[in-house]
């Protein structure tokens, strides 16, 4: 807000005779109290715009590469769970568990392409799926499986697996190991990405709930310009260019400028505030308390949608550099994931590393339920 202008509204609340909690005071105060909402606004929309670019240029790529790779990791053990790996049958069962869940988690990827393939795959490996499946589910170049070799597989894979072959390098081995610990880093990316899903997905309503509705704002704009009923000329006028630009902020959706369009007409009239009494001001300050409490209730829905999308906790105390601080979290979450991904598929080249890796998956899922059941045991006693 200019200097001037400040100087002016204020001066309009100063006179020796007014007291401290007149309407004349609360009109100078509401419309400091709107330019600094009007700030806010701006300075979040501008913030909004700021990370969106950054996140498309930094973050999107990152993320279309990790779930490239995340298909690659699924083709990867279709292949190895038909091509003959000796597996036990146990193990068997929990290769096809993980690729039916790999899969499921990539159906919804924006690559159609590879959604159908990861769509194909999970019905084809999905624990529920009929053994009767359909061919079409099937993945392309392999038949579907029919009950009599549904039944001879799981009589060959009963029998337990010979000693891995004496062949089978420790660096092999090893290798295998430090995949899958690398690959813990994947999966923990992985989670955090389908939590803050899971949030802005429950939050998007909410954020819906506390926007201010824009045609409250419009309908109240234009009962107050009305050119039709302006007898002078001038002012007539410009209520008219006002009017036709409210009309095009209320069809492009632009609440901010339909407020100020509303400030605009509030300070137009300041000057005759002098000359009028204090249940007139009052009648005024009505109109400005609702101009800041729609400026204030976007800047929350604006707040409450940016940090949705984020997967960040809405408070007053957020900042641009918890925002930036989360996208230099994730590409680094991303980049190490996309890393763990690449050493467990060159590991899962060798002999015997997809036992090993199978292995693995299995110590940590123990692990992650037991640390889940820890809670309610303590809670217990």
């Amino acid at each position: 807000m200019p200097a001037g202008d400040v100087a002016r509204r204020q001066d309009l609340a100063t006179p020796e005779a007014t007291p401290a909690a007149s309407p004349r005071v609360a009109f100078a105060q509401l419309l400091a109290n709107i330019e600094t909402a009007r700030t806010r606004l701006a300075e979040w929309q501008a913030l909004a715009e700021r990370l969106g670019a950054q996140y498309a240029r930094d973050v999107a790529p990152l993320h279309e590469a990790y779930d490239a790779l995340r298909a690659q990791l699924v083709e990867r053990l279709d292949a190895l769970a038909s091509g003959g790996e000796r597996l036990s049958h146990p193990e068997r069962v929990r290769l096809h568990e993980l690729i039916a869940q790999l899969a499921g988690e990539l159906e919804e990827t924006p690559d159609a392409a590879r959604r159908a393939a990861m769509r194909r795959l999970r019905a084809y490996y999905s624990p529920d799926a009929s053994e009767e499946g359909s061919a079409d589910d099937a993945p392309p170049g392999r038949r579907v499986r029919s009950s009599g070799d549904a039944l001879a597989a799981r009589e060959g894979a009963d029998t337990p697996p010979d000693d891995d072959p004496a062949t089978l390098a420790d660096r092999a081995e090893a290798q295998a190991r430090a995949a899958a610990e690398q690959a813990d880093a994947a999966r923990a990316a992985h989670r955090a990405r389908r939590a803050r899903q899971a949030r802005e997905r429950a939050a998007q309503a909410e954020a819906r709930d506390t926007a201010v509705p824009l045609r409250e704002v419009y309908r109240r704009l234009a009962s107050q310009l009305h050119p039709d009923r302006e007898p002078d000329p001038t002012a007539r006028e410009r209520k008219t260019a006002l009017m036709q630009r409210a009309n095009r902020a209320y069809e492009a959706g632009q609440l901010l400028e339909l407020l100020e369009i509303q400030q605009m007409l509030a300070t137009s009239e300041s000057s005759r505030l002098a000359q009028m009494n204090d249940d007139a001001i009052a009648r005024y300050n009505r109109l400005l308390q609702s101009q800041l409490a729609d400026l204030q209730a976007q800047w929350r829905a604006e707040q409450l949608r940016l940090a949705t999308a984020f997967g960040l906790p809405s408070h007053p105390t957020l900042t641009a550099a918890r925002f930036e601080a989360d996208l230099r979290a994730r590409k680094q979450s991303l980049s190490a994931a996309q890393k763990g991904l690449q050493q467990l598929l060159r590991a899962l080249e060798a002999p015997g590393a997809l036992r090993e890796w199978l292995r693995q998956e299995r110590a940590w899922e123990r692990e992650e339920a037991a640390t889940t059941t820890k809670p309610s045991r303590r809670a217990r006693r």
